[in-house]
C-alpha cells in the first residue's frame, strides 16, 4: 500500500570462502506514467551477527548497521568476528509515498565484488544487477497506528529524540519513565513546582516544553514518513513522590516497611490534605497546559514503584531507598489496590470528566485480586493475564470504558520475526489495543551479547549518534502494518460495527492463522505472557494480498 514500508534482504557470499569486498548500489524504481521512487529512498543496512544460538553455527543477525549506497564492506568482517564467515546479509527497505501512482515499479540493485570469485558467479571487480519489482496498491495505510507497540524504558539515553524518532518511524512509541524507585528524577525531565496545597503549580513550563513539545506536536518526526502523527503516549512523573514527596506528605513515612502493615492506618488517612490538594492541583495544571498547547498525545499517570526497593536487604544489611510501601506496579495485596485507588481517585478529581488526554494507567497481573477496588479509576489496563482473565477484562472494558493492553518480553533473534505479526493480529482480534515489551534499551555490550530486552542498539561503538535499529524492530513495524491491513479489511466488511471486543474479526483471523500460543511465566511476581507460533509465510502474504484487493 501507499504509506507503507516494505523490505527485502540481499545475501552476499564468497564462493570459495576467501575474503572479499562488496558494494551494493540501489537504482531508481520506475513506475507508471514516468513516476519513480528514487534510489535515495531505498535505505540499506548491514546485518550484525551475535552468538545467540548453540554451537559454531549459532550466529544470528539482529542489530543493523546503516550502510551508504556504494559503501564497501568486507566478508568476513574482522570486527564482527564471526568464525568462518562467508555470507553477509544486506537489509534493504523502502517507504512507498502516499502520493505514489498505483501500479508496477521496477529497478535494479547492483552488487559489486572485489576478491575471489563469489557464489553468485561474479568475477573479481565485476557487477551483477538484481531486478527489484514493487506493486503499489491503491489503498493508503493510515499514519496513526491502531495497534500500539509501547516500548518501555526507564532511563533516557543520550540523543533521546533520535530514539523517539526511530521508534516512531517503525510505528511504535518509545515510552520512558523519568522517575525511579528512590524518588529521583531524570535531569531536566520533570518540571519543578512552586506553592503549597491547592495553590501548587508547575513553576515554569518552558524547559519541559522545549525538550518534549516537538514529540507532542510531531515536529520531532520529520523524515519518518509519519510527520503528521504526534507521539502516541507519554509517561508523566506524577506519582507518590511528585509533586510532593512522601516524606513531606505521608504521616507514616518514618516506619520501616516491615512495620508498616501493622502500624499504619488506611491509605486515605496517611496522606495529608495539603498533599492531596497539591497533587490534584498539579495534575489539573498538566491537563490545562496540554489543552492550551493543543497536543493530541495521551499522557499517562503510571505508578511503577514497588515495596521491594524499601525492604531490608540482608546481603547489604540495610533497608532500601525505595519510596513506596506498596506494589503499585503488578499489585498483589489488597493494600496495593487500595493505594492505587487513592491515586486514581485524585486523578479523577483533576480530570473533571475529561479522560481523553490525561489518563490513569495500571499494570496488573492479577486483576481479579483487586475485586472492585479499581473499577471506577483505571482508564488503561496493561494486563499480563489477558488470556486467563479475558471475560473479566472484557466486562471491565464494556462497563467502565477501560482500554486493554498486555505486556511481556520480545522474541529471541533465533526465532522467526513473523510470529510478531501473528501476535499483533491475534491480540488485536481479541480486542487488545497494545503490547508493552518490558524493556527495549540496552548498552554497548549488547552488540556482542544478544538480549531480548535490547531492541534499539546504541550507535556509540560505531561513532553513530543515536540508535541503530534491530531486525526485531523491523518485525514490529511489519506486524503493526499487518494489523492495519486487518483493521482496514474489517472496516470495509463491517466487521467492527457494534462489536467493541472485535470478536467477528478475531474469528476471521483465527481461521487465517490457526497457529496456537503458549503461556510463559515472566517473573517471580506471577506475570505471564504468550509466545506465538511462526505462521506459514505464504499464508501471511496471501492475507495481505487479499486485504489490499479488498480496500482498493
Amino acid at each position: 500500500m501507499r504509506n507503507e514500508w516494505v523490505a527485502f534482504s540481499a545475501i552476499c557470499e564468497t564462493g570459495d570462502r576467501k575474503p572479499a569486498s562488496f558494494r551494493v548500489m540501489p537504482g531508481d524504481l520506475r513506475g507508471p506514467g514516468g513516476s519513480s521512487i528514487p534510489a535515495k529512498a531505498i535505505r540499506l543496512s548491514r546485518a550484525w551477527y551475535q552468538h545467540a544460538g548453540k554451537g559454531e553455527r549459532g550466529w544470528y543477525a539482529d542489530p543493523l548497521l546503516p550502510l551508504a549506497a556504494g559503501e564497501a564492506f568486507a566478508v568476513p568482517d574482522p570486527r564482527n568476528a564471526v568464525p568462518a564467515q562467508f555470507t553477509q546479509a544486506v537489509y534493504a527497505e523502502v517507504y512507498v509515498p502516499r502520493n505514489a501512482p498505483p501500479g508496477r515499479y521496477e529497478g535494479k540493485l547492483t552488487v559489486e565484488a572485489d576478491g575471489p570469485s563469489t557464489g553468485s558467479g561474479l568475477a573479481d571487480g565485476t557487477a551483477i544487477p538484481l531486478t527489484v519489482s514493487l506493486e503499489v496498491a491503491r489503498g493508503v495505510m493510515p499514519g496513526a497506528a491502531r495497534f500500539v507497540w509501547s516500548l518501555n524504558a526507564y532511563d533516557p539515553p543520550p540523543e533521546e529524540q533520535a530514539y523517539y524518532a526511530m521508534a516512531h518511524a517503525h510505528r511504535g512509541t518509545l515510552a520512558i519513565l523519568h522517575y525511579s524507585h528512590s524518588g529521583n528524577q531524570s535531569a531536566g525531565a520533570v518540571p519543578a513546582v512552586t506553592g503549597k496545597g491547592g495553590a501548587m503549580r508547575v513553576k515554569d513550563w518552558s524547559a519541559w516544553d522545549a525538550r518534549f513539545g516537538p514529540l507532542f506536536d510531531g515536529s520531532a518526526f520529520a523524515g519518518t514518513g509519519r510527520e503528521d502523527v504526534p507521539l502516541d503516549h507519554f509517561y508523566l512523573a506524577l506519582s507518590e513522590n511528585y509533586p510532593t514527596t512522601m516524606s513531606e506528605g505521608y504521616r507514616w513515612n518514618h516506619l520501616k516497611w516491615e512495620d508498616h502493615w501493622e502500624k499504619a492506618g488506611p491509605v486515605e488517612e496517611g496522606f495529608s490534605r495539603e498533599y492531596h490538594e497539591a497533587w490534584v492541583a498539579v495534575a489539573a495544571g498538566y491537563l490545562r497546559h496540554i489543552r492550551e498547547k493543543g497536543w493530541k498525545t495521551q499522557f499517562q499517570v503510571y505508578l511503577n514503584d514497588k515495596y521491594f526497593y524499601k525492604q531490608y536487604d540482608p546481603k547489604v544489611k540495610a533497608w532500601g531507598r525505595g519510596t513506596s510501601f506498596w506494589l503499585l506496579d503488578e499489585p498483589q495485596h489488597l493494600d496495593d489496590f487500595l493505594a492505587l485507588r487513592y491515586f486514581g481517585r485524585m486523578l479523577r478529581e483533576a480530570q473533571a470528566g475529561d479522560r481523553s488526554r490525561l489518563i490513569f494507567r495500571a499494570d496488573l497481573s492479577r486483576p481479579e485480586w483487586g475485586r472492585d477496588t479499581l473499577d471506577e479509576v483505571v482508564d488503561l489496563d496493561v494486563d499480563g493475564a489477558f488470556a486467563k482473565q479475558r471475560a473479566l477484562l472484557e466486562e471491565l472494558r464494556e462497563r467502565h470504558g477501560r482500554r486493554i493492553w498486555t505486556y511481556g518480553d520480545l522474541p529471541s533473534s533465533t526465532a522467526s520475526a513473523l510470529a510478531l505479526s501473528v501476535q499483533a493480529l491475534t491480540l488485536y482480534g481479541n480486542g487488545v489495543d497494545g503490547y508493552v515489551p518490558w524493556l527495549v534499551l540496552g548498552g554497548e555490550e549488547n552488540w556482542r551479547t544478544f538480549a531480548t530486552t535490547c531492541l534499539l542498539y546504541t550507535g556509540k561503538p560505531f561513532g553513530i549518534a543515536g540508535p541503530c535499529a534491530s531486525l526485531r524492530l523491523k518485525g514490529l513495524r511489519r506486524a503493526e502494518q499487518d494489523v492495519e491491513y486487518a483493521g482496514m479489511l474489517a472496516e470495509r466488511r463491517g466487521l467492527l460495527r457494534d462489536d467493541p471486543n472485535r470478536r467477528r474479526l478475531g474469528v476471521l483471523l483465527a481461521e487465517v492463522f490457526p497457529a496456537g500460543n503458549r503461556q510463559v511465566r515472566l517473573d517471580e511476581q506471577g506475570g505471564f505472557y504468550a509466545v506465538y507460533a511462526t505462521p506459514d509465510p505464504g499464508r501471511l502474504e496471501a492475507f495481505r494480498a487479499a486485504a489490499r484487493e479488498a480496500v482498493r
